[in-house]
């Protein structure tokens, strides 16, 4: 990126504003706090930090939570075959004062908002914009819960799920779409993919994986071979560090175990799960020695004990579940009401 002649301050006269130019040839404004109100919005990041704290369970964002990485957000999608990877545009400058009416008080807003978004460059912005998604993020776990073996998880702007059926590929996205557009976000188009792991290797913010584990990119592999060659010695660290693919160090057992546990049982995104097949063969059986689908019906077991196979049941799951058309319409008439709930301050709304 290349720093712009301009200069301007924000409207606050907080901040001043800086022009980064990116690749595609297109300009990010990036604000950087004076000193006084940098102080200031160092001391709201405690209040924030607690305010996600107490949705943790529900972010699905890997950015910037502790204990989470590139790896961690990979990993979540192991086994899958399909992933369909999603961008949302302009992510922080998109976030507006509705989206964080419900989680952060006025006073709160005023310090951590510049013309009206939580703009890039302030060190409370990843926060903000978590809290902001936290809705976000539970809707989109409900649609992908509705058609069981189905994977999500978040990387800042970049929307991760992956799946079994290409078949389910129009509706997820439709699906993201919708709960996006309920709180003023759109996907960048040009930076939507699908990618199949019977092609190769499906890369997930900036790693790999396939079947069975998480591992660094050929691209990274070839910019270290070129490294070597130009005896770049910073560079080689830095990329061989990065071709490690390490989760981070988790300081806090009490809180991973507990985490872990919540991932299980709730099918969040909180915490590092190995999705190998056997692990979700172990964790799919109950007590009577049956498989649990998403729609709550059990598949039995084969005549010699074992359990059925992926096969059979995702066979079993599509003749048991709720058609994609009828998820799609609830998921629209709930997001109808609830913004309706949120402009009348009232109870249920009567279409």
């Amino acid at each position: 990126m290349e720093l712009s002649a301009g200069l301007k301050l924000s409207q606050s006269g907080r901040s001043s504003i800086f022009q980064l130019k990116k690749s595609s040839n297109c300009f990010r404004s990036i604000y950087v706090p004076s000193t006084g109100y940098r102080e200031e919005l160092v001391r709201c990041k405690e209040e924030l930090e607690h305010i996600l704290d107490r949705h943790i369970d529900r972010c699905a964002d890997h950015a910037f939570i502790k204990g989470r990485n590139c790896p961690t957000n990979a990993e979540m999608h192991l086994g899958k075959q399909y992933v369909l990877s999603l961008d949302i545009q302009d992510f922080f400058d998109s976030i507006t004062r509705d989206s964080l009416n419900d989680l952060l008080s006025e006073d709160l807003m005023f310090w951590v908002l510049e013309d009206g978004a939580p703009r890039q460059g302030l060190p409370t912005s990843p926060l903000v914009a978590n809290i902001a998604m936290i809705e976000v993020d539970r809707r989109i776990h409900q649609l992908c819960d509705a058609f069981g073996d189905v994977s999500f998880s978040r990387y800042a702007d970049d929307i991760t799920i992956g799946f079994q059926e290409p078949s389910l590929r129009t509706i997820l996205q439709q699906g993201v779409e919708t709960i996006l557009g309920s709180r003023g976000l759109t996907l960048n188009k040009q930076k939507t993919r699908l990618q199949n792991v019977r092609n190769g290797s499906i890369h997930i913010t900036g790693v790999a994986i396939d079947h069975q584990r998480v591992r660094p990119t050929r691209k990274t592999m070839r910019r270290i071979r070129a490294a070597k060659h130009q005896q770049n010695t910073a560079q080689i660290a830095g990329l061989t560090e990065w071709a490690k693919c390490k989760f981070p160090r988790l300081t806090d057992p009490a809180r991973v175990l507990e985490d872990l546990e919540s991932s299980r049982t709730e099918g969040n995104a909180t915490g590092r799960i190995k999705k190998t097949a056997s692990r979700k063969r172990d964790a799919g059986r109950n007590d009577s020695g049956s498989i649990d689908n998403a729609s709550g019906h059990k598949a039995s077991v084969n005549s010699d004990g074992a359990c059925p196979s992926s096969k059979d049941r995702l066979a079993y799951i599509k003749s048991t579940a709720v058609p994609a058309k009828s998820v799609l319409e609830q998921l629209r008439e709930d997001l109808r009401q609830e913004s309706l709930k949120r402009n009348t301050g009232g109870g249920p709304v009567r279409s």
